[in-house]
């Protein structure tokens, strides 16, 4: 049985319903199955996993476990269309909007997020869909011109990388910009940037979401076959695959929020398997 929380965290929520409650507070190894307790008594959820031995451990809401035992919500069935776009059928042009800003530090038990704010600003971009595309930041002259350096279709992600001819006062040549596309076709955006702060590496990363200017695709770009939707949990074994553990712990996640019990024991084990090293 877990100790009482000495700090309980929101729970993450999706939809308004909760599915993950974070706590500060220590969790012994092998609590896992336990319950988690509140001052008066009151079960507030069930211990699943922890992360890097920082105090930092996740229990599934006890609303969430009488879900499971009455068999879970029945979908709906919704009718299926094709997405518009997709990483390698992308929009000519595309409009994003800068919403959080984060500072992430490489320590030798992994990556820890320092600080994270909101933000605002906005980033267009032109000729999306070919190899060139032209970046603009908002309240900033000239252009960021931009290469593409990396795409997934299986993971979902496009990757450009600034040009020797690129210049912002406010972003360094070594930043690089990360477009994510859900099974709607939906785009988001990460650019990651790393930064000095008193001889230490840090990475400064923005994110936001994005809209195509142009509702429709260009003519001059050939469709390909569609891409193949894999669920997270699908996307998660590839990364173990192929031998990338840190990238399969964000899907095996996703998956445990969206009701996967397979998600939530492949993320448990995976943070088990990074605490034994």
């Amino acid at each position: 049985m877990a100790s009482q929380p000495s700090n309980v965290e929101p729970p993450v929520q999706q939809e308004s319903r909760p599915q993950l409650i974070q706590v500060t507070t220590p969790v012994s190894a092998g609590s896992s199955g336990g319950g988690l307790f509140d001052s008066q008594g009151r079960l507030l959820g069930i211990i699943s996993f922890g992360a890097n031995g920082q105090s930092l451990n996740f229990a599934h809401p006890s609303e969430w476990i009488a879900e499971l035992r009455q068999g879970g919500m029945a979908p709906v069935p919704t009718a299926h269309t094709e997405p518009q776009y997709s990483v390698t059928l992308r929009p000519q042009q595309l409009f994003c909007r800068l919403q959080t800003r984060a500072m992430w530090a490489l320590f030798s038990s992994g990556t820890e997020m320092l600080e994270e704010s909101e933000t605002s600003g906005e980033l267009s971009l032109s000729t999306f869909h070919q190899q060139l595309p032209v970046g603009h930041l908002s309240d900033e002259v000239g252009s960021l011109p931009m290469v593409l350096s990396d795409l997934d279709r299986n993971a979902g992600y496009v990757r450009f990388s600034l040009t020797s001819g690129a210049f912002s006062p406010s972003l360094s040549k070594e930043t690089v910009f990360f477009f994510w596309v859900d099974d709607e076709g939906a785009f988001r955006m990460t650019f990651v940037e790393p930064t000095n702060f008193h001889g230490q590496l840090r990475l400064r990363t923005v994110s936001g979401s994005c809209d195509p200017v142009r509702s429709k695709v260009s003519p001059n770009v050939t469709r390909s076959a569609p891409p193949v939707v894999l669920s997270d949990l699908a996307r998660g074994e590839e990364q173990l695959r192929r031998g990338n553990p840190a990238n399969a712990l964000p899907h095996f996640l996703r998956a445990c929020n969206d009701g996967k019990y397979e998600g939530c024991l492949k993320a448990a084990q995976l943070v088990n398997a990074v605490r034994k090293l």
